[in-house]
């Protein structure tokens, strides 16, 4: 605060020990009324207009201006706010200095001694200041088990995508399945650049998902000691097994279950599962039903036959034809046949019972007649078949009958013999042959007739190939016109030599006649008849089928003398 010059003079001039009286003062100022300078008097001692007591008055009057208090101990003045009147003739109170911020700083930075202390604290703290700008600038790498997996800005980010990861995997599984994971997470700025790019979060995520081995508390279908199946819950895991269990229930209706069971021990264990090893109900039935082995197909193409498929498999014509339930020998170009039998996991022991309407089959009695021809024979009694019901109580596996019992059965009606008078006279093969017009008579009206021939017609129906030659070569029989299924009677009575698969014939049946005759029925569809049988005259042979080589259905017959083949017409009836 600025004082006007003669208050100032004053305070500099008086201590309190130095006033002692007016004639210890040498020099005198003497103030007009006014308040104008004063006269400064030099030489001898001038009476001087204040007395000490004024002096102490004008002191004490500038103490209590802006309430100064008298200086302590330490020679300080406190400096108030200014009330009161104004010693020594002063008008008006001092005025105030205003404080100059801009100014005070201004002279503060040209300072050089305020460069030379604060410099270096300057320097340091915009080192500093740019250490902290490139770490915040350079991303993190994140780390997966010691492993890096992407680049994040934050450690934030990365944290909420594994939350996020972890909340899309669980959805599907209930809360009792406790989805966890123990896979490490951590980050560092080691060797990162400051360009480094983020990496895309959906990409952090999709690595998380797959890169993480995620676990749940999940349930197995264990048979014998092995677990087969994995599953979320325990209620898919049943549901599964009851599966399997229908899968292998009769289709006929009229049967009754008597059990069902599995045949290996089954358990179902709650056990900790990768989330990738739990496969879908649908997944585990077929596993279960068909095993882990890869389905062996085929793809049928041209040229292809039962035969030859079967032969380049290690197979036999009967096993391919019967894994793919085949009934014909045809294929059709485009058709995929199985090569292999699916082997299950898990199989099904299926106890039915079911009651069966069946036929008796009646005996064929033979009646010798020495006046009739050898060969040739006729029907005295016709047989009836009676029938019989029987209860049965079958055991499955898989599908596949492996036990049969018979639990009751009862006649319903007898059935009546078959009484057949054969001669017994000596014959020569006959060659008188008739005209085809002749025999096309007998075919049409149905009639066996009685002519020249010593054999019944084994199907009755129209000749569609005459013995002889023709354009693929020599034709050593007859065919006749059939359908599918039709029946196949024998020509007279005999002994079967033959039932098998042969070469082109296909299915076949031969039967001895004895005295050199015989007879040959191909391309059977099935074969009723043993080697070594014995046969009557008029008996089920087999089917008619397509068997071998043949284009279509339709029934090959020969008939050999003494092994050479010769025109069947000149023996038919």
């Amino acid at each position: 605060m600025a004082f006007p010059s003669e208050i100032a003079q004053s305070i500099e001039s008086f201590e309190a020990d130095d006033i002692t009286g007016p004639e210890d003062i040498s020099d005198t100022h003497t103030y007009s009324a006014g308040g104008t300078e004063p006269e400064v008097a030099t030489g001898s001692a001038t009476e001087i207009p204040y007395t000490a007591d004024e002096l102490d008055d004008a002191v004490a009057a500038f103490a209590a201006l802006d309430g100064v208090q008298p200086p302590g101990d330490d020679g300080g003045f406190s400096l108030p706010k200014a009330s009161g009147s104004f010693p020594f003739g002063a008008k008006e109170r001092p005025e105030r200095r205003k404080l100059d911020i801009p100014g005070m700083l201004k002279s503060f930075l040209h300072g050089k001694s305020v460069w030379t202390n604060i410099g270096p604290v300057v320097v340091f703290c915009l080192l500093i200041y740019s250490m902290l700008f490139v770490m915040s600038e350079r991303p993190y790498i994140m780390l997966l088990n010691g492993e890096p997996i992407a680049f994040v800005q934050e450690t934030a980010t990365g944290q909420k995508l594994l939350e996020q990861a972890s909340l899309e995997l669980s959805a599907p599984y209930p809360a009792e399945s406790n989805f966890r994971q123990y896979a490490r997470i951590s980050y560092t700025r080691e060797g990162v650049k400051i360009k480094t790019r983020i990496t895309d979060d959906q990409v952090i995520l999709e690595a998380l998902k797959s890169k993480i081995t995620w676990l749940v508390d999940g349930w197995t279908i264990a048979v014998g000691s092995e677990s087969t199946v994995y599953l979320a819950s325990k209620a898919q895991a049943m549901e599964v097994l009851e599966n399997v269990k229908k899968s292998y229930l009769p289709e006929d209706e009229d049967v009754n279950i008597v059990n069902m069971e599995f045949v290996e021990p089954v358990e179902l264990l709650t056990v900790e599962i990768p989330i990738t090893d739990i496969g879908s109900p649908e997944q585990a039935f077929r596993t279960l039903t068909e095993g882990r082995e890869p389905m062996r197909e085929h793809l049928v193409q041209s040229g292809d036959t039962y035969w030859s498929i079967a032969q380049k498999n290690g197979m036999t014509v009967e096993e391919l034809k019967l894994i793919n339930g085949a009934t014909s020998d045809r294929l059709s170009i485009g058709t995929v046949l199985k090569l292999s039998i699916p082997k299950p996991l898990l199989s099904v022991r299926t106890t039915v019972s079911e009651v069966r309407q069946e036929e008796i089959p009646f005996q064929v009695v033979y009646q010798s007649n020495d006046t009739i021809a050898r060969g040739q024979s006729q029907v005295l009694t016709e047989g009836v078949k009676g029938s019989r019901e029987v209860e049965y109580e079958v055991a499955w596996i898989n599908g596949f009958a492996v036990e049969q019992r018979v639990m009751s059965e009862m006649v319903v009606a007898d059935p009546v013999d078959k009484v057949i008078e054969s001669g017994t006279k000596a014959i020569v093969a006959s060659t008188v042959s008739r005209s085809e017009s002749a025999i096309a008579a007998e075919i049409k009206s149905g009639s066996t007739g009685s002519g020249a021939g010593v054999l019944a017609w084994p199907l009755v129906n129209k000749v569609t190939s005459h013995f002889g030659p023709r354009s693929r070569g020599n034709h050593t029989g007859i065919d006749i016109q059939a359908k599918t299924g039709d029946p196949i009677y024998s020509a007279a009575p005999g002994k079967v030599i033959s039932a098998c698969f042969f070469a082109a014939y296909g299915n076949q049946v031969t039967i001895d006649h004895g005295d050199g005759l015989s007879t040959m029925y191909a391309h059977l569809k099935e074969i009723n008849v043993a080697v070594g049988q014995l046969i009557g005259h008029q008996e089920l042979v087999g089917l008619a089928g397509t068997s071998g080589n043949a284009t279509g259905p339709h029934l090959h017959f020969e008939v050999r003398v003494n092994g050479k083949p010769v025109d069947p017409i000149d023996y038919l009836k």
